[in-house]
């Protein structure tokens, strides 16, 4: 069996003191503002670029011209840029005795600045390589400043880090964070690389890079409405995230810290040498502080299936809201009932409690200290919804991966099947409160978090995870003949072919259909040469390289 370094991550509960919990909301709170502060930047960046492409079609041009037009007229200030910042970095590479950086495209037409910058550096003395490396670091900001004012560039989270070292210590009215050193610097930076995953993702989903539903412009972070977490890291050669004892935690810039769970196997882990911790994420669920350990563990993958899971064989898996899941095989060989997983219904067990806290949350004034306290009180109730389903789903999704060899579940487009059915006012829905209904039961299943378990889990555990076609009629499609029926709608608890006469409850028909269908899809891929091994789904976020393979996923189960 392969060992492959793997990246998991380690939940722990947190029982911080009063003052710790302040801690914690202080660093929260600097993340919060230092994704504001790069985005601010972004935008103010793309606003001004927007501004100079709206010109220029004004004027006549097309978009692609504008664009080129905005791309020409900032060269000679990125060529500066790039000509000052190689400065700066070969001065840093001569004062640590490393190679200096190779000489960039822009040093052609900047021959003469590069070369009165070259200049300097080799007449510079130790003491004044010092004062060149200050005034280089000043340039840059301050020429990449004025870039990102007009529109020329964008900040990267690089940049934006570099531009608030030279503002943190001005007055808060003046958009500088005078109390950064009361916090890690890692919240900040942290803050900073989100503004970038932000960034990105409206780029890409705008450009139609990125798949799924539309990414919208990137807002602000509000106090009360995004949620509270922040990243710290280390430098692992002398770790400050350990554990201390099997009852503790110790964490940069906020000491050890209770924890409510036992850590002792992640602290066997380190004794032995298996594991090593690159980083902590920090966040807050309502009344509970959460500590998500990011470890890279030595693991062993299977690079086949158990006895137990070859005997288990292929499971077809039909997930819905009246069951949570039907298998075609059951999971527990000695009970026939296990082949209907039920649907536990967490969000139902709740919701009179839930909807008596939303009431009596609506009835408080704005601003108040008993609005504060009702909307805890509601947030708590939500919170504990939510680690029940989540645990549910873990032990369920251990047990799939565990004892079968091939997982075969259906690609169901869940915004569209919980789309609301109220319509519009000039063509209004029908049956919306069914409708309004069975998409609280489906969303209450989490079937979307039940998938990705799942996806990261098989390759764990030596499973195979086999992913149908969208455009597959599994649930419209009789299993005995093959006739599809249209008409055939998902509030039918039983399936009645119109061709054969055939009638089965519907989760019997349709995990049916997904055997059949991923025998057939697993058939074509042999047919053209893949293995079973090939077809398998990959381990996300791994890279195949001659150490390890990684992966990037938390896991409880």
């Amino acid at each position: 069996m392969p060992t492959t370094e793997v990246l998991r991550a380690y939940r722990f509960t947190l029982d911080p003191t009063d003052a710790q919990r302040s801690d914690l909301a202080r660093h929260a709170g600097a993340c919060r503002w230092a994704y504001n502060y790069a985005l601010a930047k972004k935008r103010q960046s793309h606003e001004a670029w927007a501004a100079m492409r709206d010109a220029h079609v004004a004027a006549g041009m097309t978009e692609a011209g504008a664009k080129n037009a905005i791309k020409q007229a900032g060269a000679g200030l990125r060529d500066r840029i790039a000509v000052w910042d190689h400065h700066r970095k070969s001065l840093m590479a001569a004062a640590r005795g490393t190679a200096a950086p190779e000489q960039p495209a822009a040093a052609d037409r900047e021959s003469g600045l590069a070369g009165q910058l070259r200049g300097l550096r080799d007449a510079a003395t130790p003491e004044t390589a010092k004062t060149l490396l200050a005034e280089a670091r000043r340039t840059v900001n301050a020429l990449k400043a004025e870039a990102f004012a007009a529109g020329f560039r964008t900040p990267s989270s690089m940049d934006t880090c570099a531009l608030w070292r030279t503002e943190r210590d001005l007055p808060r009215e003046e958009g500088g964070s005078p109390w950064h050193s009361e916090v890690s610097v890692y919240g900040f930076t942290g803050g900073f690389d989100r503004a970038d995953v932000a960034w990105k993702n409206w780029l890409d989903s705008f450009s139609g890079k990125r798949a799924g539903r539309r990414v919208g412009y990137p807002r602000f972070a509000a106090k009360h409405r995004s949620r509270d977490s922040f990243t710290l890291y280390h430098d692992v050669k002398v770790p400050a995230i350990r554990p201390d004892g099997y009852r503790r935690l110790t964490l940069p810039s906020l000491g050890s810290v209770r924890i409510h769970n036992s850590n002792k196997h992640l602290s066997r882990l380190l004794d032995r040498g298996q594991a090593m911790v690159r980083s902590v994420t920090i966040s807050r669920g309502a009344h509970r502080w959460y500590a998500s350990v990011l470890v890279a563990v030595q693991q062993h993958i299977p690079d086949k299936p158990t006895r137990r899971q070859r005997t288990g064989g292929l499971v077809g898996i039909d997930l819905g809201s009246r069951h949570l899941a039907a298998l075609s095989s059951r999971l527990d060989q000695s009970d026939p009932d296990s082949t209907l997983i039920e649907h536990p219904r967490f969000l139902n067990r709740d919701l009179e409690k839930i909807q008596h806290r939303q009431r009596v949350l609506s009835r408080t004034k704005k601003g108040s200290s008993r609005r504060k306290k009702a909307a805890d009180h509601l947030a708590r109730a939500h919170h504990e919804v939510v680690m029940r389903r989540t645990t549910y789903l873990h032990k369920v999704t251990k047990r799939l991966t565990n004892r079968f060899a091939q997982i075969a579940i259906e690609d169901l487009d869940l915004t569209g099947m919980t789309a609301s059915a109220r319509g519009t006012e000039e063509q209004p829905g029908t049956n919306v409160k069914v409708q309004a209904q069975f998409n609280r039961h489906l969303l209450d299943a989490g079937l979307g978090e039940l998938r990705r378990q799942l996806t990261y889990k098989s390759p764990w555990y030596g499973a195979q995870l086999i992913v149908l076609d969208r455009a597959e009629p599994v649930a419209s499609t009789c299993a005995k003949c093959g006739e599809r029926d249209p008409s055939s709608t998902p509030s039918r608890a039983r399936f009645t072919c119109p061709s054969c006469g055939n009638a089965v409850p519907r989760h019997e028909n349709a995990v049916a259909n997904i055997i059949r269908t991923a025998r057939r899809q697993t058939a074509v891929a042999s047919d053209r040469g893949e293995t079973q091994n090939a077809r398998r789904v990959p381990i996300p976020g791994a890279r195949k390289s001659a150490r390890a393979e990684t992966l990037t996923r938390e896991d409880t189960g």
